[in-house]
């Protein structure tokens, strides 16, 4: 008799998490995916949010299981552009400070909320330019938004870029999103020693310390965002002692960690699988 094959999900951030939806499509959804949860043998948070949650949609303890995610801290086979190069090739001047976007261009991910943080900025004397890498289908109404509200000029649309590379070229990184699992773009922004400004959602309060190496603020209030990135556009001291706490907290979240809490989980599955079939009365 075989084991059978063993399932295991990685949400990466639960869709019932999306706080514009309504009481009965949250309920829902979570309805779904609750029962969907039980198709898997094990479900794996990759953040303490998406742990939490998942208990409060009723996933049990017994299935769940928490790893978070990782990255590689260093990659001596990629092929990188200098700071410098990155720059000119997207027309920032090197004395102004580069706010960076990394991501698709979707609601979830909420872009415009930094286009309206830019607007209040740029009533201040600080040089500042937003460069937002990625492409989705908002890339159009946020062109338009960045028109109405006469910023367009400080505004970079990269496109699709490699992330690790684009953010050689940053010296903040912007974290807007409505809800997450807990974005592989944070890890990286930390790994590049930039200082990050990010909502509170999955995964942030355990990457970022607040005040240390990045600030969190609400979800979905441009004005916070605001008032977080002029902190950090009249303070290079701080951004420097910021840059030095991300780099080390980097190191806390390493991919090749994530592999061995992950293969440590499959071997647990097989394992009781076997003893089940062991077990087994024929």
């Amino acid at each position: 008799m075989g084991l059978g094959p063993k399932q295991v999900y990685t949400p990466n951030a639960f869709l019932s998490l999306d706080p514009k939806l309504s009481c009965i499509s949250r309920w829902l959804i979570a309805f779904g995916e609750s029962h969907l949860a039980q198709l898997s043998d094990a479900i794996i948070a990759v953040s303490d949010q998406d742990y939490q949650h998942a208990r409060k949609i009723g996933i049990t303890r017994q299935r769940l299981h928490l790893i978070p995610n990782g990255i590689r801290l260093r990659d001596p086979g990629a092929q990188s552009s200098s700071r410098e190069a990155l720059r000119h090739a997207w027309n920032i001047p090197s004395d102004h400070i580069c706010i960076g976007y990394v991501g698709r261009l979707v609601r979830q991910k909420a872009p415009e909320l930094l286009l309206q943080a830019l607007a209040l900025i740029q009533k201040t004397s600080e040089p500042v330019v937003l460069a937002i890498v990625g492409y989705g289908p908002l890339s159009e109404s946020l062109r338009r938004l960045a028109q109405e509200l006469q910023i367009e000029q400080h505004v970079r649309w990269v496109g699709e870029f490699a992330s690790r590379e684009a953010m050689m070229a940053f010296d903040i990184f912007a974290l807007p999103s409505r809800y997450e699992g807990f974005p592989y773009v944070l890890l990286e922004a930390m790994a590049a020693g930039l200082p990050v400004i990010a909502t509170n959602v999955g995964g942030v309060e355990m990457a970022i310390s607040n005040g240390r190496n990045g600030f969190i603020v609400p979800v979905g209030s441009y004005r916070d965002f605001t008032e977080r990135i002029q902190t950090l556009l009249g303070d290079a001291n701080l951004r420097f002692r910021m840059k030095q706490e991300a780099l080390k907290r980097a190191e806390r979240f390493t991919a090749d960690e994530m592999v061995r809490a992950t293969e440590a989980l499959y071997m647990e599955i097989l394992g009781a699988a076997r003893e089940t079939t062991d077990g087994a009365e024929y």
